[in-house]
This record gives C-alpha cells, structure tokens and sequence, in this order.
C-alpha cells in the first residue's frame, strides 16, 4: 500500500508537471464540465458555444481508443480535431479523457496485458502528438476504481501500470504535457 501511494506521487508530481521547475496553475480560476459529444458538428458546435456563454472555461470528455484507432496502427482523431477547433475557438481548454479498451488488442474494456498496454500508450502519444500546443489536459482513464468501468474488477496495480505506460509515452511526445489521473 505504501508503495503504490509512492508511485502514485511520483507519476502525479513527477508526470505531471512540465519541465524543470514549478510550472503555471493547471486549473485557472474558472469552471467546467462533463460533455458527452454527439458527433453531429452542427449540435455540438452549439453546445459548445452554449457552454462558452454560461462561462465555463473547460471541458472533459471522452478522447475513446477504439473511435480513433479502428485498424492497427491507423489513428483517425477528425471527429475530435473538429471539437478541439470549436472549443478552442470558443476560449474553452479541452480535457481528454484517454479511456477504454479496443477489441482490436483483445481489451472491449479494461487495459489488462503487456500488449494492449503498449497499444494504449502508441495510441497516447499519437493524441499527444497530434494535439501538442493546444493546451490539452490529459487525463488517463474515467473512474478505474469502478469494476464497470475496469471489469471484470478493479485492479490498482493494473491501473497504475497503464499510467506508468501512458503518461511516460505522453510526456516524451509532449514535454510540456498536463497529465492527471482520477
């Protein structure tokens, strides 16, 4: 138990702050919110627009592995590059959510073995890469602590493998990354 609260301050202070030295406030004084994106560019142009005018600042949302990488090794982020615009548009700091598992390295779900790991970390820094300069946060999963959203069980050791794996492959695409964790 020790050793995984150590592990978890080193990948939190370690991980996830930028560069050498402190670094600016992650969250500015602001407010945000959870969205769930229709992929319908005309609805969610309008609800991000309705979000930037009641003031919220930052949106989380889901950046899904298995909608971005649908064949091996061919990640296709069009639909999100698309939200990405609008909101950044709009003043609002996008948070993505790097989550869930891809049938295509045998995961529908959780993130359990060595290869579906590496996978998710590929997919990690090619989202890293592709968004490097936006101002994106990264978090690295919803709610592993939630056997619906890890099954068949939670599993903290298997959890803190996949954030060892997807926040060291996010900073070396990204130097100056935010990388959090639930």
């Amino acid at each position: 138990r020790n050793w995984l609260t150590l592990l978890m301050m080193i990948v939190i202070f370690g991980l996830g702050c930028p560069g050498s030295g402190f670094a600016a406030p992650l969250f500015e004084a602001t407010l945000g919110v959870n969205h769930h994106f229709t992929q319908n560019a005309a609805r969610d142009a309008k609800d991000i627009a309705d979000t930037a005018a009641a003031g919220f600042r930052l949106i989380r949302y889901d950046l899904n592995w298995e909608q971005v990488e649908r064949s091996r090794g061919v990640y296709d982020f069009s639909v999100y590059d698309r939200l990405v615009q609008q909101m950044l548009s709009k003043g609002i700091r996008p948070l993505f959510i790097l989550d869930y598992g891809n049938a295509l390295y045998g995961e529908s779900r959780s993130v359990r073995t060595p290869e579906a790991r590496a996978a998710f970390a590929r997919f990690a820094t090619a989202a890293a890469f592709r968004y490097k300069g936006k101002n994106v946060i990264w978090e690295i999963w919803n709610e592993p602590n939630v056997n619906f959203f890890w099954p068949p069980a939670a599993d903290a050791h298997e959890y803190m493998q996949l954030v060892i794996d997807a926040a060291t492959a996010i900073r070396l695409a990204d130097s100056t990354a935010y990388v959090i964790a639930p």
